[in-house]
Order: C-alpha cells, then sequence, then structure tokens
C-alpha cells in the first residue's frame, strides 16, 4: 500500500477525524467563515470516549465563534505526538473580552474544562485582538503509577 493510502487508511480509522471535517464543512456552509482542517493521527489507538471529547470540544469551540467572534478564517488541527492528543482550534476573530475567562456564566468553556478532565486532559483558552485559541490536550495512555513498594520510598504515598 502508498503511503498516503496507509495515512487516509489510519485516518478513517479514528471517526472523530471525519466527524470533525463534517462539522467544519456545516459550519463553513452556515457561517461563510473559511475552515483549514490539518493534521493526522498516524497509527494511534484513540479511545472512544477521548474521540468524543475532541469532537465536542471541537463543536463548542466552534459555536463560539460563530457567536461571538466574528472570525474570518478557522484552522482546526488534530494531531498526535508523544503519546498525547491534541486538538486546537483557532479563529483570527476579535478575542475574548477581558475577563471572559473567568466569568461565572462561561458555561461552555467550563463544560470543555470539565469534559478534558473526565480523559484526564486538560483544556488551554488564550485570547487576544487577533483571535482565539482552544487547546485540548489528552494522553494517550495512562502513566504508570509507582507503589512505595515499586519505589523503595519509606515515606508516605500520595
Amino acid at each position: 500500500m502508498k503511503p498516503a493510502r496507509i495515512a487516509i487508511a489510519a485516518q478513517a480509522q479514528v471517526p472523530c477525524f471525519s466527524s470533525i471535517e463534517l462539522l467544519l464543512a456545516s459550519f463553513e456552509r452556515r457561517t461563510g467563515v473559511q475552515t483549514r482542517f490539518t493534521g493526522g493521527v498516524g497509527d494511534a489507538q484513540i479511545p472512544p470516549e477521548v474521540q468524543q471529547v475532541a469532537y465536542r470540544t471541537a463543536q463548542e469551540a466552534l459555536t463560539n465563534i460563530s457567536k461571538h467572534a466574528q472570525a474570518n478564517q478557522v484552522k482546526v488541527d488534530l494531531a498526535t505526538g508523544g503519546g498525547v492528543l491534541t486538538l486546537e482550534v483557532a479563529d483570527d476573530g476579535k478575542g475574548l473580552g477581558e475577563g471572559a475567562l473567568k466569568k461565572a456564566d462561561s458555561f461552555g468553556l467550563r463544560g470543555l474544562r470539565e469534559r478534558a478532565r473526565t480523559v484526564n486532559g486538560w483544556l488551554d483558552v488564550t485570547s487576544g485582538p487577533g483571535g482565539t485559541s482552544v487547546i485540548l490536550s489528552v494522553p494517550l495512555s495512562k502513566a504508570p503509577t509507582t507503589t512505595q513498594e515499586d519505589s523503595g520510598d519509606t515515606g508516605s504515598t500520595v
């Protein structure tokens, strides 16, 4: 099999990859905002619950962009590397207002953070006058835990 076909076959095995592409196409048709999707997951095995969190993160980020950003372009990158799945949704809009990340009624961003934690992931949001970036990072394998016996430590364990 040729390398390009192998990559396409691997991506087809990850439903969130195709689902995010479809989500972006629908977003672009509805809003007129240009979208660009990049990335690849290689042969990474992505658990279904992580795929769902990635999809829902992209969906909520796009909803926020359509409601608030006044963006002209959205870039989405989905990749795996170093044992971590990373999804970045970035726009070139007006950015979040001062204090928007700390508002008590920011249920969308708070919900994304909570959803990321359900798969041991985290969410980073940065914003400025040139746009906003939402980055989801999720470890694809749990790090081995060390017990008191394993480490030889005689102190208390955490």
